[in-house]
């Protein structure tokens, strides 16, 4: 359990208690409108909460990797997954006809995928991070971002698709020109053939 040094709150978890100490404890607030005598120039753009390092612990003592891993990138594990779940099953296939349990033959096959696996979403998640970096200087995506930010996520991919829809328009134009690249490509393949 973690509570909150400003105001007494406490929290299943320090990611929560995180949340709550950047964006509404009252009492952090007041206490950082006292030390605000000092003022940061300003950015040219307000951050945003999904980009920010401020909150990352000093010490890995002060990080439960376990929760944190499972709680924020199992969607990425279980699409990278996906990727060797044929190889996954032939495996285990091949085991169960050795004679092995069905236990013993799922575990080993999941050790027979584990390499190709971890490889896939590091991929997967070095291409997100990526990403990331690279929509940090994004007007259009901070837009985006804020609204589903600020709004009432009870069910967050609901909120996101909700938010893309109403700005899908300005992807048009992108994913036109795409076409376009595309289809001047094929013309140009077949023109020199």
């Amino acid at each position: 359990m973690h509570s909150c040094d400003d105001c007494g709150v406490v929290f299943a978890d320090t990611h929560d208690l995180q949340r709550h100490v950047k964006t509404w404890c009252p009492e952090g607030k007041k206490r950082k409108a006292e030390d605000s005598h000092e003022e940061e120039p300003p950015r040219k753009t307000p951050p945003l909460p999904w980009i920010s390092v401020d909150e990352v612990p000093s010490t890995n003592e002060e990080i439960d990797y376990l929760d944190d891993v499972r709680q924020y990138f199992e969607p990425l594990a279980n699409e990278a997954g996906r990727k060797t779940e044929d190889a996954w099953r032939e495996k285990l296939g091949e085991y169960k006809a050795e004679g092995l349990t069905e236990n013993k033959a799922r575990s080993k096959a999941f050790k027979f995928t584990f390499d190709e696996d971890k490889r896939e979403f590091m991929r997967l998640y070095s291409t997100f991070l990526l990403t990331a970096v690279q929509l940090d200087d994004s007007l259009v995506h901070k837009k985006i971002l804020k609204e589903v930010v600020e709004s009432e996520i009870e069910n967050p991919k609901k909120t996101i698709r909700r938010v893309l829809k109403k700005y899908s328009h300005w992807f048009d134009d992108l994913i036109l020109n795409q076409s376009d690249d595309d289809t001047e490509s094929d013309v140009s393949t077949d023109h020199d053939e």
